[in-house]
């Protein structure tokens, strides 16, 4: 860098004749123009490897989630208005001939956070689920139980059931990875973030961005409402996904979207990592969430309320109690028009905020609450309840899980298969003419876990070359209980796989 000055120097002796003037002149600007180039590149390439440590690193504790659900067509306006992002996560399949409910296949994401398969995820990725598949980094597949959900944080905790022919010390399942949960009340906005998840199925897709915003609330999404805005892309899948900081910790789980169409548009909602771990917690500890209540209802603060209230540059911060219930624990101290500034000498920001502050305390804390009332300034300690109207503990049910102790049945697939009609054999290779086509694939069974959908065609059962729906049905009765079966399945005009599954 100091080369420049001194060749002015030079020149302006007269040392040099233009000519060579010219070629100094070359030759000494060029690593000054470059240097700032050079460092562009080695910082570019800093960041590069920063994200590719990040992500090598949380890939294998990110799964991707499939499920099965009975479907209410009516309930799809409510769903449409509680996430825009729902709608697409979920195929429907047409209901049986019976007049039963057809079918959702929903899918999701969600992070290993117990080396023994306990996963987080999203509620309404798993809730009211019949059938819960987790597929791994590796992907390999399991069952999965719901340990229990929480709808008011749209929280879940789900646990692989691993079959007992894959257990032990080298078992998939076994000593899975977890990932750290971060300080999300660290966090500031223009922080670099990573997103991972399984957006429209696409499993491990990254993508990054900016923390965009704090303690967005009022968002008509939960009920209890804190969520970190970011741009990084989060789509229909990304559910229950986390993001990521720097460090390769956990600062969210993607939950929702801002979108016209349910697509993404630059506006993506997670779930702080502060509330994420506490609930998750809970979820394996008790099954359900306990909160805390004082039983008030507040709301927001504009000038001429604080006008009104005497609560001078309380517009800015606070919240006014607006109601108190009967059966409120502090009905007694508390009092509507009431306007809460601090808690634990923490600001309060919005009515959201005191809402939030009061749900994480454990019943029977003690919090101290400075207010204005009628333009005096008063402290208050205040003792947490416990909402009468909380929600009854989510029952701990295995979905679709291994019965242990029953004897050994006669093995089955759980698909249905029929002749290929012969509209469809014109389109295939001229090498198959033979085979079964699926028309259908019961949830929960084998066939169902190992992924085969309806469409596909069945060219082997084993080593046995299948024509028909005759020689389908005798290669399954001769299958052995808990063996490997593998079918050699044609998918489309063009994909050929074998797809391993124990009857």
């Amino acid at each position: 860098m100091k080369s420049l000055p001194l060749f002015r120097a030079l020149l302006a002796l007269g040392s040099f004749s233009s000519g060579i003037a010219a070629t100094s002149l070359f030759l000494h600007q060029n690593p000054v123009m470059a240097a700032p180039e050079a460092e562009s590149q080695e910082f570019a390439g800093q960041i590069s490897r920063l994200f590719q440590g990040v992500t090598t690193k949380a890939l294998p504790s990110v799964v991707s989630i499939s499920t099965v659900k009975t479907f209410d067509p009516r309930k799809m306006e409510s769903l449409r208005a509680l996430d825009p992002e729902m709608e697409p996560e979920m195929k429907i399949e047409p209901g049986g001939p019976a007049g039963e409910m057809p079918k959702a296949l929903g899918m999701g994401s969600g992070i290993i956070i117990r080396s023994d398969g306990m996963i987080l995820t999203n509620s309404h990725v798993v809730e009211g689920a019949e059938h819960v598949m987790v597929a791994l980094d590796d992907k390999h597949k399991a069952r999965a139980k719901i340990i229990g959900t929480d709808v008011k944080t749209d929280l879940a905790v789900i646990q692989i059931q691993a079959p007992a022919a894959s257990m032990g010390p080298v078992s998939p399942f076994s000593n899975l990875p977890i990932l750290q949960f971060g300080n999300s009340d660290e966090l500031k906005v223009g922080d670099l973030t990573i997103a991972i998840g399984s957006p429209y199925g696409l499993s491990k897709s990254v993508s990054f961005g900016i923390i965009s915003a704090k303690g967005r609330a009022q968002m008509g999404v939960l009920e209890t409402e804190d969520f970190i805005q970011t741009d990084a892309a989060i789509n229909p899948g990304s559910s229950g996904g986390p993001l990521l900081n720097t460090k390769g910790e956990v600062i969210g789980i993607s939950t929702a979207i801002f979108s016209q169409n349910g697509g993404f548009a630059g506006i993506g909602f997670a779930i702080p990592a502060r509330i994420a771990h506490e609930v998750g917690e809970q979820l394996i500890k008790n099954g359900h969430v306990a909160r805390g209540w004082i039983g008030v209802t507040a709301q927001d603060l504009d000038e001429d309320l604080a006008e009104f209230f005497k609560a001078e540059n309380a517009s800015e911060q606070g919240a006014l109690i607006s109601h108190i219930t009967q059966d409120s624990p502090v009905k007694k101290q508390i009092k509507a028009g009431d306007v809460v500034l601090r808690i634990n000498e923490k600001p309060i920001t919005d009515a959201a905020h005191l809402k939030s502050v009061v749900s994480h305390a454990s019943s029977g804390e003690k919090l101290a609450f400075d207010i204005r009332r009628e333009g005096h300034s008063l402290e208050l300690e205040l003792t947490v309840g416990t909402d009468p109207k909380a929600t009854v503990p989510t029952q701990r049910k295995q979905v679709a899980g291994t019965v242990a102790n029953k004897p050994a049945k006669k093995p089955t697939l759980g698909v249905q298969v029929e002749n290929i009609p012969a509209e469809i054999m014109e389109f295939l290779d001229d090498q198959i003419r033979s085979g079964v086509i699926v028309v259908g694939v019961n949830p929960g069974t084998p066939a169902f876990d190992a992924g085969l959908f309806a469409g596909d065609i069945i060219l082997k059962v084993n080593k046995t070359q299948i024509h028909d729906t005759k020689d389908f049905s005798k290669a399954v009765k001769d299958l052995k209980p808990d063996a490997v079966t593998v079918l050699y399945v044609q998918r489309g005009p063009e994909e050929k796989l074998f797809v391993p599954l124990r009857a």
